[in-house]
């Protein structure tokens, strides 16, 4: 497992014990305090789903963070003004080719000056 999932399970743990405030915590894992609030609902068995929940393992904790990115970036459709009912990832990959086209970077610059 990597320091930014170590990290990650640490931030999640501090919010569940109430160490750490959901914002804080978004802004450590960059994320919003929407999907900090969706992750820590996102498990069953418990009233408030992962409040109060105590993994066993990192692992088990991984397994739950992978499947919920997983849904949150891939099966969900989008809910943005814009994105036509597509997943956020499909949306992101739709974009990449305007997004690059229209990227100022050394070459770009290069080539409007020429």
């Amino acid at each position: 497992m990597s320091e930014r999932d170590l990290q990650r399970v640490q931030v999640l743990a501090e919010v569940i014990g109430g160490r750490r405030t959901t914002a804080s915590a978004a802004t450590v894992l960059a994320l919003s305090t929407r999907q900090v609030h969706r992750l820590l609902k996102a498990r069953p068995n418990s009233a408030t789903s992962t409040r109060g929940l105590i993994y066993a393992t990192i692992d088990d904790l991984q397994t739950d963070l992978d499947a919920w990115l997983n849904d949150y970036s891939e099966q969900r459709t989008h809910q943005g003004r814009y994105c036509f009912g597509k997943t956020p990832m499909q949306t992101f990959l739709d974009a990449a080719p305007a997004a690059r086209e229209k990227q100022i970077g050394d070459q770009a610059l290069a080539v409007a000056s020429a």
